[in-house]
């Protein structure tokens, strides 16, 4: 025997793990843009400003300049 509310339980766990697909060609864009405007001068301050390490902004950058 199932508890009452179990499937739609597990059906609502399951659409709350799904994450929203990011446009990442938009992000890179918007971080270049951050720096084209001099709301930032560098990367290092990109980093700061948006609080992500430059593990992260490297790719992201990265997509533009292969794009």
């Amino acid at each position: 025997m199932f508890k009452w509310n179990s499937i739609s339980d597990r059906m609502r766990a399951e659409s709350e793990s799904v994450k929203p697909k990011r446009d990442r060609m938009r992000l890179a864009i918007y971080y270049q843009s951050l720096i084209d405007s001099g709301e930032v001068s560098t990367r290092a301050e990109l980093t700061r400003f948006l609080g992500v390490s430059k593990a992260r902004v490297t790719p992201v950058l990265k997509r533009l300049r292969d794009h």
